[in-house]
């Protein structure tokens, strides 16, 4: 009964004396500092270096590139359902580095879209109306994308327009429609570094971000422009991608063409 007594007197002691240092060491801020010293560190993202082949990375961060492009779209005044879906996409789009010359697939970076991920109801366009779909509202994801590559003059390799006109993607002719399976939003880097691409939501706008290395190209995005206006509400619109040289001599000159049709047919 007395080694009972002593033990249950030991530990008492010990649990005590423990709890006043603990006490003692948050007062003194000392365990704060522990923590802050186990952290993580800060993630570096690497890609490969082609100008000297004799280092097989360096740091990929913005200090070593440029902004290339941007793209945004506002979605205020989206209902629940839709920005939930965008907020799922979006966190899609973080850190994708993409090499020199590869393909960046909107769907294939966005995978599955099902009630399991999260994604709720909101309308979409399928087979020639407008229904309630999961993962409705994506398509600001990948209208985003396509403003960033646009902007950075990148080559663009699938884009579709959405069949009627968007007020969220106005200006009218800067969209880009997409649907599981085949419906794909899709570019090329064409430049000759690795690019970071970037997505986050500001506010009520989804942000799109390309860095990379300068190939001393400069891009000129003009309109779109309404080139064919009907009497029953269709239209068209075309958007022109031109990229020169240092010398403005003129290397590439893109078309993007839209051809919208009235609203009312899909409802």
């Amino acid at each position: 009964m007395l080694k009972k007594v002593i033990t249950f007197f030991t530990i008492s002691l010990c649990v005590f004396l423990f709890l006043f240092c603990i006490d003692n060491v948050i007062a003194s801020g000392k365990l704060t500092a522990l923590f802050s010293s186990l952290r993580l560190p800060d993630i570096t993202i690497n890609h490969e270096n082609t100008d000297n082949p004799a280092n097989t990375a360096i740091e990929f961060s913005e200090k070593d590139s440029i902004l290339l492009g941007t793209g945004e779209v506002d979605f205020a005044g989206s209902p629940e359902g839709r920005i939930t879906n965008i907020e799922i996409g979006m966190s899609k789009i973080k850190n994708i580095i993409l090499p020199a010359g590869e393909e960046f697939s909107t769907l294939k970076t966005i995978g599955t879209v099902s009630d399991i991920k999260g994604y709720e109801l909101a309308e979409n366009i399928r087979d020639g109306k407008t229904v309630m779909a999961l993962g409705g509202g994506l398509c600001q994801v990948s209208t985003s994308l396509f403003r960033a590559a646009l902007n950075a003059g990148l080559k663009i390799t699938q884009r579709k327009n959405h069949a009627y006109a968007i007020d969220f993607y106005s200006p009218h002719g800067t969209d880009a429609a997409i649907a599981s399976p085949s419906l794909d939003f899709k570019f090329v880097n064409s430049t000759k570094h690795s690019i970071l691409i970037q997505g986050e939501i500001v506010g009520t706008e989804t942000v799109v971000k390309i860095f990379g290395i300068n190939d001393e190209k400069i891009v000129k995005i003009k309109g779109p422009d309404v080139v064919e206006q009907n009497k029953n509400g269709s239209f068209r619109t075309v958007l022109y991608q031109e990229i020169y040289n240092t010398d403005n001599e003129l290397l590439e000159n893109n078309t993007f063409y839209s051809y919208y049709q009235p609203e009312a047919r899909f409802h």
